[in-house]
């Protein structure tokens, strides 16, 4: 079930990584709720969230393809190949990987 949810992203931070420690610690209970209801990993939507912050200074995202295309190594959504059944990491992956563990505690505190 999807759920209308109002995020208020007005960013006064302009530390890149400061803003995705702030967002994930404020958004802390939506992940974890989001992530029970479609039975995925609450760490690894943070980590999500927390690289594509922490890489895109001054850019405030809407939910988009590309996320997706990232995460399965599509990269050119308008042009998509079959996704790899067990892609190697990109460097977007590769720094989700490198978060897990910051995000597991900033999702815990």
């Amino acid at each position: 079930m999807l759920h209308k949810v109002r995020l208020n992203l007005k960013y006064t931070e302009t530390k890149a990584e400061i803003r995705a420690n702030n967002l994930i610690k404020n958004y802390a209970s939506l992940i974890k709720f989001t992530a029970k209801e479609f039975a995925v990993d609450s760490v690894m939507v943070g980590a999500v969230v927390y690289q594509e912050q922490a890489t895109n200074v001054n850019f405030i995202d809407t939910l988009t393809d590309y996320i997706v295309g990232t995460l399965y190594n599509i990269e050119d959504v308008d042009n998509p190949v079959i996704p790899h059944a067990s892609p190697d990491a990109n460097d977007f992956g590769r720094g989700v990987e490198k978060n897990y563990e910051k995000v597991r505690k900033l999702l815990d505190s």
